[in-house]
């Protein structure tokens, strides 16, 4: 597995930097004001501005109060959303060989990012998330494991209730991609969706982590922030979306979005791949395939260390956990076997 040039490393970093600062000010009005608000002893920033048209203050949430945001918004009327310098960038990184989704997943993805959802803390899992990983670990993975015909967002029901803010309706932003694009009703109630598909089977699936009795799996998890869509409950899920990170995605002029901890990914992976049903075989093959490579990678960039420590939390959480893990990495080619105790 080959390393990316430490140019391209750095190129990045900058777009990043950019899409990152750009965020706070694309899609929030000119005209308002950013102010704190704190919720059980953390402070969270919030956006507040006048909507003329309803006649009626409109808040927004931003995130959590910590240095680096709090440097932001100090700044952020300078910050103004250089768009063509940022596409710039990710023209060249993508002609460099750095991965990015395909045309039709990055709009949706961007069509979502423009309604607010990852502002809201949603996370981007799944191989829509995958080719993101590339540029935060530096290395050239491969690209036979980033082909996907659906989107998946995450979100923790918690956070969902605390933020007090709510994206734009999820149908309008998937609709301004494709018109087709409908609500699946859920089997307990035609009035409840978790997910939209469009004329051609495409998919964009809501989820959010399920850690009650078995018997209330399927009942949909109420994300009052997400406008228009409910949660399905999925096991694991917590473990794969703790401590997200935010990243950049090589579409357009590149799409601020969060995803899951490349070490937390991995592991997800090797857990959910030995569950599959026998139906499932072709996508617990690509599930292995994308684990072992995030795995050499860990071990090219000398991060195996980091990995092995979510690793080791992850077979902490009792037997089911540690015998997934134990019977996929069984699965594993040997020189990748080999990288993990």
């Amino acid at each position: 597995m080959d390393r990316i040039d430490p140019a391209l490393v750095t190129m990045f970093a900058e777009l990043d930097e950019r899409t990152a600062q750009a965020s706070l000010v694309e899609g929030l009005p000119q005209d308002g004001s950013f102010y704190q608000h704190e919720v059980k002893g953390r402070r969270y920033w919030y956006h507040r501005s006048y909507d003329r048209a309803a006649g009626k203050p409109v808040a927004r949430y931003v995130g959590p109060s910590d240095e680096k945001l709090d440097a932001r918004i100090e700044r952020y009327r300078e910050l103004a959303p250089m768009r063509a310098d940022r596409r710039r960038l990710v023209s060249l990184l993508k002609r460099a060989g750095l991965p990015s989704v395909d045309a039709y997943t990055g709009d949706i993805v961007a069509s979502l990012t423009e309604a607010g959802l990852f502002r809201l803390r949603a996370v981007l899992v799944g191989t829509a998330a995958y080719p993101a990983y590339a540029a935060i670990l530096g290395v050239r993975l491969p690209s036979a494991n980033m082909t996907t015909q659906d989107v998946d967002i995450a979100q923790f029901h918690g956070i969902a209730i605390a933020v007090e803010d709510m994206s734009a309706p999820i149908d309008e932003a998937l609709g301004r991609v494709d018109k087709s694009f409908r609500p699946v009703p859920s089997l307990k109630s035609p009035l409840d969706s978790f997910a939209f598909v469009d004329k051609r089977g495409f998919r964009v699936e809501f989820l959010s982590p399920h850690q009650g009795a078995e018997e209330h799996a399927d009942r949909l998890t109420r994300l009052p922030d997400l406008n228009g869509a409910q949660g399905q409950p999925l096991r694991f899920l917590d473990f794969l979306i703790y401590q997200e990170i935010p990243t950049t995605l090589l579409h357009g002029p590149g799409i601020r979005v969060n995803v899951p901890a490349p070490e937390r990914y991995a592991v997800h992976k090797l857990i959910v791949a030995a569950r599959r049903s026998a139906e499932g075989r072709l996508k617990a093959a690509k599930d292995l395939a994308q684990a072992a490579a995030l795995i050499e990678a860990h071990a090219v960039t000398r991060q195996i260390d980091i990995l092995l420590d979510v690793l080791d939390q992850a077979r902490a959480r009792g037997p089911s956990w540690r015998d997934a893990i134990e019977r996929s990495l069984n699965r594993l080619p040997p020189h990748i076997r080999t990288l993990l105790p």
